[in-house]
């Protein structure tokens, strides 16, 4: 039985040099989790890992 799952948020993982959009996937939550020293867009929950 095949079924349809519906998301309604994107995981990310980045250095921070990722090319984001100017706004944010329409009715997507992001959340990025930033492993470098780079920005993310402020549209997004962004957890930062390590140092």
């Amino acid at each position: 039985m095949n079924k349809m799952v519906a998301f309604n948020f994107i995981a990310s993982r980045t250095n921070g040099y990722t090319p984001w959009p100017k706004n944010p996937p329409r009715g997507m939550k992001v959340i990025v989790a930033l492993t470098g020293d780079g920005n993310t867009p402020e549209w997004a929950k962004t957890i930062r890992i390590g140092g």
